[in-house]
C-alpha cells in the first residue's frame, strides 16, 4: 500500500511539474534549427541547346532562438529572432561555339538574411507531457543576396528589407519537467519591403522596387528542430 501511495504521488507531482511549466510566471528559453541540403544531377539528351546536362547543389540554415515569458497561464510573449542562410551552385553544359565543343559554366546564388520581433504563444495541452501551440510573430526582416557565374560579365547584389507577419502550428513534448521538445512543419507569412539590386559593372544601375505577398509553407522539407527550457514558476 505504502509504495502504491508513492507510486501515485509521484505520478501526480510529474504532472503536476509539467503543467506548472506553462503556468504564469514561467520564463521560457528556445532555440531551433532547420537544415536541408540536396544535390541534382540531370543528364541531357539530345543537343546540348535545349536538353543540357546538369548538377545543382542546395543548402540551406535557419536558426532561431527567443526568449519569452508566461504572463498568464498558457500564454507566452516574447521576441524571437531568425537567421538564415542558403547557397545554390548550378553547373551546366553548354554550346561556346558553332563547332560544337561543350564547355561547363557554373553559376551561385547566395542569400543571407535576420528577423526579429516579438510573438505571443499560446500552448493547449493534450496529457500530462504532448501539447499543441500556435504563435504568431511579427517584425522587421533585412536580407542580401548574389548572383554571380563563370559566363556572367558581372555579378547582381541586392539587399531587402520590410516587416513580417508569420503563424505557426507547433507540436510541444516534455521528456523532463523543464525540458521540452519542439517541432513545426511550415508557417503561413505576410511579408512586405521594398527590394534593390544593382551590378558590379556595366552602365546599368539596377532597379528597385515595392512589394507585398502572402504564402504557406507547410511539408517535410520544412521540419524544424528545437528545445526549449521552461524555468522558474
Amino acid at each position: 500500500m505504502n509504495k502504491f501511495i508513492c507510486a501515485a504521488a509521484l505520478c501526480c507531482g510529474s504532472a503536476l511539474s509539467v503543467r506548472a511549466q506553462t503556468s504564469a510566471g514561467t520564463i521560457l528559453l528556445s532555440g531551433a534549427i532547420n537544415y536541408n541540403t540536396s544535390t541534382e544531377d540531370r543528364n541531357g539528351v539530345g543537343s546540348f541547346s535545349f536538353n543540357p546536362s546538369s548538377t545543382e547543389d542546395y543548402r540551406y540554415l535557419r536558426l532561431s532562438p527567443s526568449a519569452g515569458f508566461f504572463v498568464a497561464d498558457k500564454l507566452v510573449v516574447g521576441l524571437q529572432a531568425d537567421f538564415t542562410t542558403s547557397k545554390r551552385t548550378l553547373s551546366q553544359d553548354e554550346y561556346i561555339n558553332a563547332t560544337g565543343a561543350v564547355m561547363r559554366f557554373t553559376s551561385i546564388d547566395e542569400e543571407k538574411g535576420v528577423t526579429v520581433g516579438p510573438f505571443v504563444r499560446y500552448y493547449q495541452m493534450l496529457g500530462e507531457k504532448l501539447g499543441l501551440y500556435g504563435q504568431l510573430a511579427g517584425g522587421y526582416f533585412y536580407g542580401t543576396y548574389e548572383q554571380r557565374g563563370d559566363y556572367q560579365l558581372r555579378s547582381q547584389q541586392g539587399t531587402s528589407k520590410g516587416g513580417y507577419g508569420r503563424f505557426t502550428p507547433g507540436i510541444v513534448f516534455f521528456p523532463t519537467p523543464k525540458l521540452a521538445l519542439e517541432l513545426t512543419v511550415g508557417n503561413a507569412s505576410y511579408n512586405s519591403g521594398t527590394s534593390k539590386s544593382r551590378y558590379s559593372a556595366g552602365a546599368q544601375e539596377g532597379t528597385e522596387r515595392k512589394y507585398s505577398n502572402f504564402q504557406g509553407s507547410f511539408g517535410f522539407q520544412h521540419i524544424t528542430v528545437g528545445a526549449a527550457f521552461h524555468l522558474g514558476s
